[in-house]
């Protein structure tokens, strides 16, 4: 993602990365359903050397770009201790992380409740559980797509209106028991905290020098994993309180944090 700059430029940035997201997402939408059916067509040993000449022709049209962008030579201030406690001497990347991390655990940390949810609150099977998460990925294709065809449209904005959505949405869906408005609901949330991600990673390579680029987007990519090991504290929780109640108070503390994004929009200035 650090890479995207380099090829849009600084205008195009944001559809650039939009585009990128949306492209990974149908990806991580379609291709485990493309593999179940290969592995149950055919077998698992044509499923592997499938997934490995696919990964050598990625590797080989990636190629062609060695040679693109800047390249910087590698000094003491590269170094990683220094490099992070630089980044974090920047008020916009505080905040920004603080945004990145709530996104993570408690928008898409409901990927890891979303079978508990499937279950305990619309009372469905593993069809409905699979359905539930297609919505999730389908609404963040729309949304990636939605953003990448805009010509313009404010960063600071959009990642308010993203927030600000998201903690309503999350609301909403704790408190819905109809199967098709939760599909519903689930899809706009992720649509928003897609939206949102694609405003970040903008503002992020906007606001460090290109050569810190690299390790501030690592940090980024590090809170999305976050997200999966926040499944054993919200699964706690959700055992202790239910469900409703926590995706409840999720809501509630993304809503919280809402001002920080004014904050934001200041340093952008």
């Amino acid at each position: 993602m650090g890479f995207v700059k380099e090829l849009s430029g600084t205008k195009l940035l944001l559809s650039a990365t939009a585009l990128d997201f949306g492209v990974m997402t149908l990806v991580g939408t379609f291709a485990p359903a493309l593999a179940g059916l290969l592995i149950d067509k055919i077998s698992l040993s044509f499923t592997l050397y499938f997934s490995f000449v696919a990964y050598i022709l990625h590797n080989l049209l990636m190629l062609p770009l060695i040679n693109k962008g800047q390249k910087y030579k590698h000094t003491k201030d590269l170094q990683i201790i220094k490099s992070i406690k630089y980044i974090f001497n920047l008020n916009i990347i505080k905040y920004l992380f603080i945004i990145m991390l709530s996104i993570a655990i408690l928008i898409f940390g409901l990927e890891t409740l979303s079978p508990v949810i499937a279950k305990d609150i619309f009372n469905t099977g593993p069809t409905g559980f699979g359905i539930l998460l297609s919505a999730g990925g389908f609404g963040m294709a729309v949304a990636c797509f939605t953003v990448a065809s805009l010509k313009s449209i404010n960063i600071s904005k959009l990642l308010t209106v993203s927030i600000v959505g998201g903690g309503i949405t999350l609301i909403l869906f704790a408190f819905s028991t109809n199967y098709i408005v939760g599909i519903i609901l689930f899809a706009i949330l992720f649509s928003l905290a897609a939206s949102s991600e694609s405003a970040i990673t903008t503002l992020i390579q906007t606001s460090v020098p290109d050569n810190m680029r690299g390790k501030v987007i690592s940090i980024q990519t590090f809170t999305w994993g976050i997200s999966s090991l926040t499944g054993i504290l919200s699964g706690y929780i959700s055992q202790q309180f239910g469900i409703t109640l926590f995706i409840f108070i999720s809501g509630i503390i993304l809503l919280t944090i809402t001002p920080i994004t004014r904050l934001i929009a200041k340093e952008t200035q």
